[in-house]
């Protein structure tokens, strides 16, 4: 029996050129991802509709200034008809702007509710671009004008996450330990572990910047919470709002809609379960 060194050799050296272009293109794309990351993350909507157009001539425009900011960014404010009712303070997820989050909120101004939507920076004509910090920055300022320009208690105000707004709200809550209720839609554990399940082969826990992490946070929400999850939310897995739910503090209550995806858990009750949520928070 005899060997061909020649082969042998040419074979290895073939192997290592398929390697070495595996690792260069790995490479390639981590870098990419990584400078590019934001970009992945929000999808802003550049324009709003008007209030009329938007089906809410009842509300007002409102203007807030971020702290590090130089210019203001406006949100959406319906007054409580109710007095006696809670505000809903909605922070809206990564795509579009609030004004295609009117449906939602429609029926709870008409029963009553406050509703403040907050439109984020770089969002809806918004100055800015946005960044966990800055979102962070926008809701404190929010959360401010609600409390010191309409006097309204933080113990009659609700939060209201939606998907990338569930890290927003689930921050906010961990500060301010008196609001009355915590709404989270369809909520991850941490935005790192929601790019890892659909990016298992890149390390997106060590390249992302914004990490919105929950987990880490909902320790320190003492409120009345509510959880809403789709079963077959292909965005956020359930097992991460599962998991956020599991370290929650009492009181608190998981809803499950079997049907439900990721942004139409509306189509199947959700918003009764809000409305139900609403009634039993303290008076």
């Amino acid at each position: 029996m005899t060997f061909s060194t020649g082969k042998i050799v040419y074979n290895r050296r073939r192997v290592l050129n398929m390697i070495f272009s595996f690792l260069f293109v790995y490479a390639t794309l981590l870098l990419f991802l990584f400078f590019n990351q934001r970009g992945f993350i929000y999808y802003p909507g550049k324009e709003l509709m008007t209030l009329a157009e938007a089906g809410v001539p009842e509300m007002q425009v409102i203007t807030v200034l971020p702290e590090g900011m130089t210019e203001s960014i406006q949100g959406w404010y319906g007054r409580p008809s109710d007095p006696s009712k809670p505000v809903l303070l909605y922070f809206h997820g990564n795509g579009g702007g609030i004004d295609i989050r009117t449906g939602r909120i429609k029926p709870l101004l008409e029963q009553g509710y406050g509703v403040l939507l907050a439109e984020y920076r770089g969002y809806g004509g918004n100055p800015g671009k946005p960044t966990e910090k800055g979102l962070y920055a926008d809701a404190e300022a929010y959360f401010k004008w609600l409390t010191t320009q309409e006097l309204i208690n933080e113990d009659r105000i609700v939060v209201y996450g939606e998907s990338l707004g569930t890290g927003v709200a689930t921050y906010l809550a961990s500060k301010h330990w008196n609001i009355r209720g915590v709404i989270l839609d369809a909520p991850f554990t941490a935005l790192t572990d929601v790019a890892q399940a659909s990016m298992w082969i890149v390390p997106m826990k060590f390249l992302m910047l914004d990490r919105y992490s929950s987990i880490k946070r909902i320790q320190s929400v003492n409120s009345p919470l509510l959880i809403m999850h789709g079963a077959r939310d292909r965005v956020v897995p359930v097992r991460l709002g599962k998991k956020l739910f599991a370290a929650a503090n009492e009181p608190k209550e998981f809803k499950l809609f079997p049907t439900g995806g990721h942004s139409d858990l509306y189509e199947f009750g959700a918003g009764e379960a809000v409305v139900e949520f609403l009634k039993k928070s303290p008076q």
